[in-house]
């Protein structure tokens, strides 16, 4: 039972990163939307919040004071084969420390978890976001920022128009 629909990723970013200002203002971080004012993709809304909410606490957690989260949506190129003109790109950007380059392709992977000395590293709830993003018909990456800061990007297919039906 995944309750899958239409819903406007744009305005669920938003929303979820509003929910998580007045936390981010108390750990002086500022935190911040920019992007499209609507993004429609098919899935499960309840399930995206869950990422987001993961990766705005995630990049909130390793962001020093006055660090800058920024929650963006944006339109994107599609991935190869994909059967959408359109890719929907969200990313969860923050100006923290980073993560080593050599553990970039484990952030996704179940239980991983780098040395003690390094950061992001309680395992966060990246496993779970690779996994709505797929679900969704997408992919989750993770990128590290210029000249520092964290960045997962989650690129999902654009719902297709609805299909007008002549008696509307």
């Amino acid at each position: 039972g995944t309750l899958a629909g239409r819903y406007d990723l744009a305005h669920l970013a938003r929303e979820v990163a509003r929910e998580w200002i007045p936390k981010s203002l108390a750990l002086h971080k500022d935190l911040g939307y920019e992007g499209l004012d609507a993004a429609i993709v098919c899935g499960n809304r309840f399930m995206m919040r869950e990422a987001i909410h993961n990766l705005i606490d995630n990049a909130l957690s390793y962001t020093p004071a006055n660090g800058i989260i920024t929650v963006s949506v944006k339109h994107g190129t599609p991935a190869a084969g994909a059967n959408t003109p359109d890719a929907i790109v969200l990313e969860v950007a923050d100006n923290g420390p980073g993560v080593p380059a050599e553990h970039l392709e484990h952030v996704f992977q179940r239980f991983w978890r780098p040395d003690e000395q390094t950061t992001h590293g309680s395992g966060l709830g990246l496993p779970l976001v690779a996994r709505i993003a797929t679900q969704h018909g997408g992919h989750a990456s993770a990128h590290n920022a210029r000249p520092h800061g964290f960045i997962v990007r989650l690129t999902l297919p654009a719902a297709p128009a609805p299909s007008v039906t002549p008696n509307q």
